[in-house]
């Protein structure tokens, strides 16, 4: 792996080493069975990616759909009531996801998934080497 500072020296020399040590870990550790903790953070990773990329349409839908609703209870609402159970259970659980999802996904979180990909890729290249004799 090269060093931050052959990396800074040279990035696209850097990067054709960090694809190959991908191509390496693809070829070597497809065995869920053997490496089941670098599939649980690929697919950590995968899934808070996905969420992240999906935050605005998702909250976009998360905002029509409470206006929406909001907007059909207007009467309710505007009377000084509650909205009927259902209603109020689902203007409640849109503004919890709404908020959930502003707080919890973010880019620093996909960071964090990745990093702890790496993290596990890492020792598992660090392992697949040693077992082949490739061990420095």
């Amino acid at each position: 792996m090269p060093s931050p500072e052959e990396e800074q020296a040279s990035p696209k020399d850097a990067d054709e080493k960090y694809e190959s040590v991908v191509r390496y870990l693809l070829a070597n550790t497809r065995d869920s069975s053997k490496f089941a903790l670098l599939l649980k953070e690929n697919t950590a990773y995968g899934f808070r990616r996905n969420l992240y990329g999906l935050k605005s349409a998702g909250l976009a839908l998360l905002v029509g759909c409470f206006c929406y609703l909001a907007y059909n209870s207007r009467d309710v609402l505007f009377s000084g009531k509650l909205p009927e159970p259902p209603a109020i259970y689902l203007l409640i659980a849109y503004l919890v996801s709404g908020a959930f999802w502003l707080a919890l996904v973010t880019a620093s979180s996909v960071r964090h998934a990745a990093d702890g990909r790496l993290e596990t890729g890492m020792r598992r290249t660090t392992a697949c080497a040693c077992s082949t004799g490739n061990c420095s």
